[in-house]
């Protein structure tokens, strides 16, 4: 072959070389964007499940409050009940 065709398919090579080494980077770094957001994603899911938890235990507190303030309620309507019927007596 002519020098200047070994020069040209050289220069192909290395184009290429390069293009294929800028395509390679490129998606190196989409490769880390991505893992870097799902280890974001990953951690948010962490927080929002433990904010879950905790609501969730809120609301049991709540409920088994409100259990024990009927049944404070129902025990002082019971002690009226009683006063009253004392008064209605002879």
């Amino acid at each position: 072959m002519a020098p200047y065709v070994d020069a040209y398919m050289v220069n192909l090579q290395l184009n290429d070389q390069a293009d294929l080494q800028s395509n390679i980077n490129a998606g190196d770094d989409a490769k880390n964007k991505n893992q870097k957001r799902i280890r974001k994603l990953l951690d948010e899911e962490g927080s929002l499940g433990k904010k879950l938890r905790r609501a969730q235990s809120d609301l049991d507190q709540n409920q088994s409050d409100q259990h024990q303030q009927q049944a404070e309620i129902d025990k002082q309507q019971q002690i009226l009940e009683a006063i009253r019927a004392r008064q209605t007596r002879p």
